[in-house]
C-alpha cells in the first residue's frame, strides 16, 4: 500500500498572498503618477536666505549654521514623494563652515517646494537634518513682506557625537526664497 499525503491550501494563507500581489502591482503602477509640486523642476537652482527664527529665544539653528543672513544655495537634483506632488530634492554641498552631504535612501514624504535629508558636519560635530520648504508662491517668497515663507530644520546628533555637537534642534525659521 502506498503512503498518500493530502494536503490543503489554507484558504487565507491564498488570499493573504493574493492581496500582497495585488498591492504591490497598485503600488508599482503609482509610482512616478505624481507631477512634480508647482514651481520644483529638475535642475532649477535655488537660493534660500535665513531672515531669522519664527520661536523667539530659539538659538540652536544658529549653531549649526543656519542664522539670520545666513545663505543656503543648491540645485533640484530630483523630485520624489507621496504627496500631493513631488518635492523637489535638492543637492546642497556647504552652508558656512557645514558640509551637507544628501542621504539618497531617506524618505520623502513631498507636498512641499523643498525637501531633503542630510548628514550636516562640522569638525568633530555631524547630525542629520531634515529640511522642508513651506512656501506661497514657490521659490519666490519673502517672510519680511508677510508670504507664508519658512524653512522647517529638524536637527538630531548622530550617535556617538552628542559630546561635540550642540543640542537637538527643531523649529521654524523665517526665510526668503528665489530660484536663481
Amino acid at each position: 500500500m502506498q503512503d498518500v499525503s493530502i494536503r490543503r491550501r489554507s484558504p487565507r494563507l491564498g488570499l493573504g498572498l493574493s492581496l500582497a500581489a495585488l498591492v504591490s502591482l497598485v503600488g508599482a503602477a503609482c509610482v512616478g503618477d505624481l507631477e512634480p509640486c508647482p514651481g520644483v523642476q529638475k535642475g532649477a537652482a535655488f537660493e534660500i536666505e535665513v531672515l531669522g527664527s519664527q520661536e523667539p529665544g530659539l538659538s540652536c539653528h544658529a549653531a549649526y549654521g543656519l542664522e539670520a543672513g545666513t545663505l543656503i544655495e543648491g540645485v533640484v537634483a530630483d523630485t520624489v514623494g507621496e504627496g500631493d506632488c513631488e518635492a523637489g530634492v535638492p543637492e546642497i554641498e556647504r552652508v558656512g563652515d557645514w558640509s551637507w552631504v544628501r542621504e539618497r535612501k531617506a524618505r520623502i514624504i513631498g507636498g512641499h517646494t523643498l525637501e531633503g535629508h542630510y548628514v550636516i558636519t562640522n569638525g568633530a560635530c555631524s547630525a542629520t537634518l531634515w529640511l522642508i520648504l513651506w512656501d506661497e508662491p514657490p521659490l519666490a517668497c519673502d517672510a519680511s513682506r508677510g508670504e507664508g515663507c519658512s524653512l522647517e530644520a529638524r536637527i538630531f546628533p548622530v550617535d556617538g557625537a552628542w559630546d561635540s555637537c550642540p543640542m537637538f534642534c527643531n523649529g521654524q525659521l523665517d526665510v526668503r526664497a528665489q530660484r536663481l
